[in-house]
């Protein structure tokens, strides 16, 4: 995220010339990203504070599964495979 976040504000830096609007512009197109990464990491932290026996046992038993069924390279791929093009330019909104 945080090399996503470098790149993209390179791009408005370079493509805006006034800076608030650069600035403006950076927020408005990495909000729902960032937004949907954060939910995807909350969501993830709901499991690490089981309690009692066999609520660890449980966790510990699905893990693997939930790994292979969800962080496959086709259910993570929106994750990792964010387009980053250099010589796009960065439009405004109007």
């Amino acid at each position: 995220m945080a090399m996503e976040d470098a790149l993209i504000m390179a791009k408005c830096l370079r493509d805006i010339p006034q800076t608030e609007e650069a600035f403006s512009t950076f927020e408005r197109l990495r909000a729902k990203r960032v937004e949907k990464i954060l939910d995807l990491g909350l969501k993830g932290d709901s499991g690490k504070f089981s309690k009692g026996d066999f609520q660890v046992w449980m966790r510990d038993a699905m893990t693997s599964f939930f790994l292979t069924f969800f962080a496959n390279e086709k259910g993570m791929r929106w994750v990792y495979d964010y387009p980053l093009e250099w010589g796009t330019p960065i439009e405004t909104a109007k």
